[in-house]
């Protein structure tokens, strides 16, 4: 595998011995940009691709794959160098995904006695 390319897998079909897994395909382009496919895979290693499309940016990329199943790829890619291609990538996701702890306002209790809940 390249470190320039990540396969996130999307999903699987068929019956338990014969599955079909279903991979979207994003490699980082060297002259900027990136490029997508999607490869179905299946149990005896026949594999279906689409054409191989371009975006210029990585928000544009989003209305094919989450952005939360691209990060998760990156973070478990088997290269060790691919952390270091992917590294602005990795930051944009994190911030992207990261949601601002939301305060919660404590209301106040009070203790009531017996004899207040009986009356």
């Amino acid at each position: 595998m390249n470190s320039r390319e990540v396969w996130v897998k999307l999903g699987e079909g068929g019956l338990h011995a014969h599955k079909t897994n279903v991979y979207a395909v994003v490699r980082k382009l060297k002259r900027g940009g990136y490029s997508f496919r999607i490869v179905e895979r299946g149990f005896n290693g026949y594999t279906v691709s689409t054409k191989t499309e371009r975006y210029e940016s990585l928000e544009a990329l989003f209305a094919e794959v989450s952005p939360r199943d691209l990060y998760r790829a990156l973070q478990n890619h088997p290269e060790p160098d691919a952390k270091e291609v992917w590294a602005e990538e990795l930051e944009l996701l994190k911030k992207l995904l990261e949601k601002p702890a939301e305060k919660k306002t404590i209301t106040p209790t009070r203790q009531a006695t017996l004899a207040e809940v009986l009356s």
